[in-house]
């Protein structure tokens, strides 16, 4: 599960912006939080993220979007001089257009079912500058952090192979290290749909509908899981199935089939609406971040689903039920229906000031803020601001 994430001089944002999930165990614990390593905070299933049209919330996620292609793959899909802001590279990384500074940085806090890390990264001029991974101990007296590796503080020959442009713990790993390959598998379970910046793309997640229909027809238990939320959110949806026909040339083509409700008899129906097919193509998804306790990222989710269909997919990480490996959803959206299921640490307001800078603030942050107040009431009187101005 992921602690904090914290950055600067990205995309559109110039100064640090943090995205925090935890607060004092002072505080109230309910099912929506998490159970972490640290006996000292709560750590929340769930961020919202809400703001008006361009205020910088998909930047928020492209961070996290940037950072698993920065562990993951960027080893093994980049040439060894290839800087990360490469226009080429969908998931690159950009400093804050209105600046001469070059020097982004991230700062990631996650657990694993093992340990509590820290990635501190800074890039410039589109190579890695400084990369820093640390564990958390405890010592006698309190809570440390303890330094794994860096790439100031390497042998010789992990100096020869390490890249500039790809990480230093998808080397670690190359060398059998058990810390890196614990992060790589956590970072393995973040599930992501957002777009890629500069590119209009429906559809970011790193697998298609044909993907995804053959992983239902592969894997029952997940196809069980899709048809449970297409008859939980289309009550004329009564199952998605599918047909094997074979070709003259001997292979064999895989047919989806709509089963619908209709005059109290099971038909076939060849087309279904938008929403449905989207569901199809992200249910795997939402079913994998359960199962492996990791993260499902999704930006503007209320573009693709009704709200009440938005509510009951936070519910599934919110219930114990479905969620019982820590999973966390991180969401962007419009819809301000959504504040009324929240409490005001899992709210995250971003709007951007007058030099076009992209700010972001907890809701908690505002000091006069009152934990039985309505938040929706308040976030539609103005109160807190990060709300489109329509009648400019």
């Amino acid at each position: 599960m992921i602690h904090s994430l914290t950055f600067s001089n990205i995309y559109s944002f110039a100064e640090e912006a943090i995205i925090d999930f935890t607060w004092s165990k002072k505080d109230s614990i309910d099912d929506t939080l998490a159970t972490n390593l640290s006996s000292e905070i709560n750590v929340s299933k769930i961020m919202t993220i809400i703001g008006p049209n361009a205020s910088g919330k998909s930047n928020i996620l492209r961070v996290l979007w940037f950072l698993k292609f920065w562990i993951l793959d960027a080893w093994r899909n980049l040439l060894p001089d290839m800087p990360v802001t490469h226009h080429d590279i969908q998931y690159r990384l950009l400093p804050f257009l209105y600046t001469s500074n070059k020097e982004s940085k991230i700062e990631c806090i996650f657990e694993t079912n093992k340990l509590q890390y820290k990635i501190f990264l800074v890039i410039q001029w589109g190579f890695a500058k400084e990369e820093i991974v640390s564990v958390r101990t405890k010592t006698d007296k309190r809570m440390t952090w303890k330094t794994l590796f860096s790439r100031n503080n390497l042998s010789t020959n992990e100096k020869s192979l390490l890249r500039k442009n790809a990480s230093i713990i998808f080397l670690k790993q190359i060398l059998n290290d058990a810390n890196s390959i614990d992060i790589l598998n956590y970072w393995s379970s973040v599930f992501l749909k957002v777009s890629p910046i500069s590119m209009l793309q429906e559809q970011s997640f790193d697998m298609n509908r044909w993907n995804a229909i053959q992983t239902y027809y592969k894997q029952p238990e997940i196809h069980r899981f899709v048809n449970e939320l297409l008859q939980k959110f289309d009550t004329w949806f009564l199952e998605l199935d599918f047909k094997e026909f074979e070709k003259t040339d001997g292979t064999k083509w895989l047919e989806p089939i709509w089963k619908i409700q209709r005059n109290w008899k099971k038909e076939i129906m060849p087309f279904y609406s938008d929403w449905t097919l989207k569901l199809i193509d992200y249910a795997c998804f939402i079913y994998w971040a359960l199962e492996k306790g990791g993260i499902l990222v999704f930006d503007e989710i209320d573009s693709s689903f009704h709200p009440e269909v938005v509510d009951a997919i936070i519910d599934l990480f919110l219930d114990k039920l479905y969620n019982k490996n820590n999973a966390q959803i991180i969401l962007t959206t419009h819809n301000p229906r959504i504040l009324k299921i929240l409490n005001r640490y899992q709210i995250q307001l971003v709007e951007k000031n007058l030099n076009w800078e992209s700010e972001t603030y907890r809701l908690d942050e505002i000091e006069w803020i009152r934990v039985d107040e309505n938040y929706y009431a308040r976030y539609m009187a103005w109160a807190y601001w990060a709300k489109p101005n329509i009648n400019l």
